[in-house]
């Protein structure tokens, strides 16, 4: 096909026409005579309004960004430090255990506790005996087979309470406990009380 053209490089012999739909039938879509695209506002108003209207990415330098948590009842902005670390509040867990025991002449020992999770712990001995005293020592250890006394041996007078502490960390404690004078037993009530913090 000789001298015919196969692109057409004349705008006004080669023109497209867009359609919307409506229902079933295809309408053409309207612009004006500068071909800017015809917007219909179907009876009500549109209407933009902006000042200094900047469209582009947030940023932490030019935007105020806050994220929030909730304290159960308001929304609280969740801080940091001043390197950008998130600030937390540990909540300490605490717990406790009793025991009542009978003392006799042989070394007698508490259950033993792990105070590996607790930066604080101590024992509450109370010697509910009117007329025998006992004594009392309280110990530590790194693996629950080998035991060290922490500070050093107690008596507890009758109807007396005291408070067993260590100044050393192992993993492992418990308190030994016996009859000061044999055939001569003590009821003794013991609490363990240990706190994360």
């Amino acid at each position: 096909m000789p001298n015919y053209k196969v692109f057409q490089d004349l705008p006004s012999s080669l023109r497209t026409r867009l359609y919307g739909v409506s229902g079933s039938s295809d309408i053409a879509v309207v612009v004006d005579s500068s071909g800017v695209l015809a917007i219909q506002d179907n009876g009500s108003s549109i209407t933009v309004d902006a000042s200094n209207l900047d469209i582009r990415d947030l940023t932490e330098a030019s935007d105020s960004i806050l994220i929030y948590g909730n304290d159960g009842s308001n929304n609280q902005v969740i801080l940091t430090d001043s390197s950008g670390r998130l600030k937390t509040l540990g909540i300490p867990d605490f717990t406790e255990a009793t025991q009542t025991v009978a003392t006799a002449t042989a070394d007698a020992f508490s259950t033993t506790r792990n105070v590996s999770q607790f930066l604080n712990y101590s024992f509450f001995v109370e010697n509910t005996s009117l007329t025998n005293t006992a004594a009392l020592r309280l110990e530590i250890s790194p693996d629950d087979s080998t035991y060290l006394v922490e500070g050093t041996e107690v008596t507890i007078p009758v109807s007396t309470s005291i408070v067993l502490q260590p100044d050393r960390y192992l993993k492992y404690s418990h308190v030994s406990y016996r009859s000061t004078t044999a055939g001569s037993d003590a009821t003794l009530v013991l609490i363990w009380q240990a706190a994360t913090a």
